[in-house]
């Protein structure tokens, strides 16, 4: 059987699409089960919550306010400028920076260190209740 990893490079250099777990080496799956169904799931069928097309892949939003985002492989977490350092430290975390100025507040995540439905959970639910504690737009 091969590897998430070698998969998804594989793909990439064929230019095809591989399923590897929760993700697609095009991003990830929207279907119930999958990356986005399992976000949707998380964030519940709060009537606050939208969907955006969003740097290249799609964001969630609560009143708004992006919670959490997905780009490629790579989770997008909204922490607040507090909660930085901390969410940091946590595996596959690194500062979220697209344009070569870091955003304080906003971390990145490794899709592989979001596997596991309870690890995707738990940044779900921190970037959702940022979200939600910023005045509605």
């Amino acid at each position: 059987m091969t590897t998430d990893v070698t998969a998804r490079r594989l793909a990439e250099q064929s230019g095809t699409e591989v399923s590897c777990g929760w993700c697609t080496t095009k991003g990830w799956r929207s279907g119930s089960g999958s990356g986005w169904g399992l976000i949707r799931e998380r964030l519940g069928a709060d009537p606050a919550v939208a969907e955006k097309r969003m740097f290249g892949g799609i964001a969630f939003l609560v009143h708004g306010n992006m919670a959490v985002g997905v780009t490629g492989h790579d989770l997008m977490v909204r922490v607040g400028p507090d909660a930085t350092d901390a969410a940091l430290a946590r595996p596959g975390a690194r500062l979220f920076d697209m344009t070569g100025r870091p955003m304080r507040g906003w971390v990145v995540v490794d899709g592989a260190a979001v596997t596991e439905d309870e690890t995707l959970g738990a940044w779900v639910a921190e970037g959702g209740a940022f979200a939600a504690s910023l005045p509605p737009k």
